[in-house]
């Protein structure tokens, strides 16, 4: 039994978490510990892995369809996915406080089994009541498919077999084991037999290593029987005789040590992936009370560059404004480019918009919604950043050097195909040198298959991407009223010369450059 609710057929891997180009630094340029905060509501295993999931992303279009409507299903119905998750949380912590050590021999790894079984078949039987009571809820395939195999397995004269099978391997009156001679009458062929009927027990279906092939002989009745008595001070007898009794347990403690660990396994899994889609909804409840649109938004095959939004925002600056409902949603048309360029007056919401369309990517390859009116974009692979640092205070190098240490792992880590924000990258040296590594680069990467999405304020690299790449390059503008406020919307058109600085030293010192002067 496997949840399979991140994917359709297999289990969410640590490895796959392992895909994220440079993690630290995409959690920090993109600012996601505030979204994982509100998803993890303090739980720090579930942010832990909640963060692994948005980090790892998915690779097709059908993959990210099928989170979808996973997360759908819960969005309908949270109560019903709390109800698995709570289940399979407590089955989790009930199984920790066993804290069993190592097995030192098969009678004491049977016992231990036998004592978590016993706790988690009260978890299972819940489980199954769950599912059975939510199973004609959902429509998607992840929690069908779920609901479907816990009714399925779960049952209650299952369970009740399970009980009694519990009940019989404890062996209170003793085991019976029959055994041929070998070589040098050696004992072989040892096999476990019920004590009360002489036959095998019988293993329900979902456990693994199942005995088969039915009832095994029992000897036709005897009218004598040898017995032979362990005086209580032969060590050496008594040790003789816990091998043969470890040698007879052995493949039945083997079979549920494994049934153990693959339903804690289950259990875990369940709890973890119930729990991200959980916090997604939590995700969604909280943006959704700030007043912002959001949507699920269309995944496109990467044969192309796609990458179209209406009404795109941030959505960490939603959830840490004060005032989200003055928040400007961008429109936005980047099909068939392969460098956007995010450009104009200093403090216009450059850092914004490219931090938007970073977690939006992001966002739709998590399988998760957006925050925007509608969003479509190609499944890209791993996303980069490359944003400016601050000065080292080491003065070990300075800040060119670090951002070229930076930009050249990143050379080394980025495929076609990916997708990779710079802030202010370059802007550490003059103008006209930082636009001519800049101009190399983005070039570079773009002719590679790489998406880059550029925020600066150099003009003459915008100027020139303009100029030399005018079908591949969009130049996305801050808007600016005449009277020097920004209005954080920006329009395509051709990049201007002027940052307009002037209007930011004015707002914070006001009209004193005659007094400076």
């Amino acid at each position: 039994m496997r949840p399979h609710l991140l994917y359709a057929d297999r289990d969410f891997q640590a490895d796959d978490a392992a895909a994220a180009s440079r993690p630290a630094d995409l959690v920090s340029d993109l600012s996601i510990d505030v979204l994982l905060d509100v998803m993890a509501a303090g739980d720090q295993h579930g942010r832990e892995f909640a963060q692994a999931v948005l980090l790892a992303g998915l690779s097709a279009p059908d993959e990210v369809t099928y989170r979808q409507d996973v997360l759908t299903d819960c969005l309908r119905h949270p109560d019903a996915v709390a109800a698995l998750h709570r289940v399979a949380a407590s089955a989790c912590q009930d199984a920790g406080r066993q804290q069993a050590g190592p097995p030192g021999s098969a009678g004491e790894s049977l016992r231990q089994s036998l004592l978590m079984l016993a706790t988690l078949c009260p978890a299972l039987r819940e489980l199954g009541a769950v599912a059975a009571d939510q199973a004609g809820q959902f429509r998607s395939a992840g929690f069908s498919r779920l609901t479907s195999l816990l009714t399925d397995q779960l049952t209650d004269s299952g369970l009740t077999r399970v009980a009694e099978l519990l009940t019989t391997l404890r062996f209170r009156n003793g085991i019976r084991v029959t055994a041929g001679l070998g070589h040098s009458n050696k004992g072989t062929g040892y096999v476990l037999q019920n004590r009360s009927s002489g036959q095998r027990a019988g293993w329900p279906a979902w456990l693994p290593g199942r005995a088969r092939g039915g009832r095994e002989p029992v000897a036709a009745g005897r009218a004598e029987e040898l017995v032979l008595d362990v005086p209580e001070r032969d060590v050496s007898a008594r040790q003789a005789l816990g091998a043969l009794r470890n040698r007879a347990l052995g493949p039945v403690a083997s079979v549920l040590a494994a049934t153990c660990d693959r339903l804690r396994d289950f259990l875990e899994l369940l709890r973890l992936e119930t729990g991200f889609y959980l916090g997604c909804a939590r995700l969604h409840q909280a943006l959704t009370a700030r007043g912002v649109p959001l949507c699920l938004p269309e995944p496109a095959a990467l044969d192309r560059h796609i990458l179209t939004a209406a009404e795109l925002r941030d959505p960490v600056l939603v959830l840490t404004s004060g005032n989200p409902g003055t928040i400007a949603g961008n429109d936005l048309d980047a099909t068939d480019r392969s460098l956007i360029l995010i450009t104009g007056a200093s403090q216009g919401g450059k850092s914004t918009l490219l931090r938007s369309i970073g977690l939006a990517q992001l966002m739709l390859q998590a399988g998760l919604f957006t925050c925007a009116r509608s969003f479509t974009g190609s499944v890209r692979g791993r996303l980069a950043t490359h944003f400016a640092r601050a000065e080292d205070a080491a003065m070990i190098s300075g800040k060119l050097d670090e951002e070229l240490a930076r930009l050249s792992i990143l050379t080394d880590e980025i495929t076609p195909g990916c997708i990779l924000l710079c802030n202010d990258s370059f802007a550490s040296t003059t103008e006209r040198e930082g636009a001519h590594i800049a101009h190399a680069v983005t070039t570079a990467f773009a002719d590679s298959g790489v998406l880059v999405v550029f925020a600066t304020h150099l003009h003459e690299l915008a100027r020139c991407l303009h100029d030399e790449r005018p079908a591949g390059t969009l130049v996305l503008r801050a808007g600016r009223t005449d009277d020097g406020r920004r209005t954080y919307r920006f329009a395509a058109g051709a990049p201007v010369p002027a940052s307009y600085a002037a209007d930011t030293f004015r707002e914070v010192f006001g009209n004193q450059t005659a007094a400076i002067r």
